[in-house]
């Protein structure tokens, strides 16, 4: 028998995973509707594809774990581990950008916003540095998602590998043959009824715990 597996709080794996798919689309909902709010940029092009697509795989995980197929979890799974990639290396240029802070995006938030060289860099530095904690937040949180899955996925494999193996097999019938009683000849001659000699079939149940 599969034992329960818990995740955090002592919640059932697969209601773990049904509530950080719901709280998932909930958030990265919020975030795509914010990021059409202003006018579009830069930014909003690279990022919305992003949340489409994690909203997408929180959708696939809320379905998979509704009719217990872990087919639509590996979905999940392999779209969420585009995105961490995806991710990973959208904090680290962000890092890049508020070290190094290239002039060519300095001069472009001196020509909207300030005529002040090393005003402008610091925004410029303070933005980027505010973007890549909350692109680090989010990715620590998508490999606890990723993990999630994953365990989410076992256990219903295993759990839909034992339910076909009781569907299948639900008894197991042992056809050897019980050797009848010998009788001498003597005892034969004078039986008054000539017995018929039949095999004896040894049916045994084997019930699956």
């Amino acid at each position: 028998m599969t034992a329960v597996q818990l995740c955090c709080c002592n919640l059932h794996i697969l209601k773990c995973a049904n509530f950080i798919a719901f709280i998932g689309i909930g958030i990265f909902s919020w975030i795509f509707v914010c990021l059409w709010i202003p006018s579009p940029t830069l930014l909003t092009w690279i990022y919305a594809p992003l949340c489409a697509a994690f909203i997408l795989a929180f959708i696939f995980i809320f379905v998979g774990v509704k009719k217990m197929n872990s087919g639509w979890l590996a979905a999940a799974q392999f779209i969420l581990g585009i995105n961490i990639g995806v991710s990973l290396l959208l904090a680290i240029l962000s890092i890049f950008i508020a070290i190094y802070t290239p002039y060519s995006t300095v001069n472009d938030h001196i020509d909207k916003q300030d005529h002040d060289i090393k005003k402008a860099e610091k925004k410029v530095q303070f933005q980027y540095f505010v973007m890549a904690f909350f692109i680090t937040i989010f990715l620590v949180w998508a490999i606890f998602v990723l993990i999630v899955i994953k365990k989410s996925r076992e256990y219903l494999k295993q759990n839909s590998q034992r339910i076909c193996s009781l569907s299948e097999y639900p008894f197991v019938v042992n056809f050897n043959t019980v050797s009848p009683p010998s009788y001498s000849k003597d005892s034969e001659k004078n039986a008054s009824k000539k017995q018929i000699n039949a095999p004896i079939y040894d049916v045994r149940f084997c019930r699956f715990l």
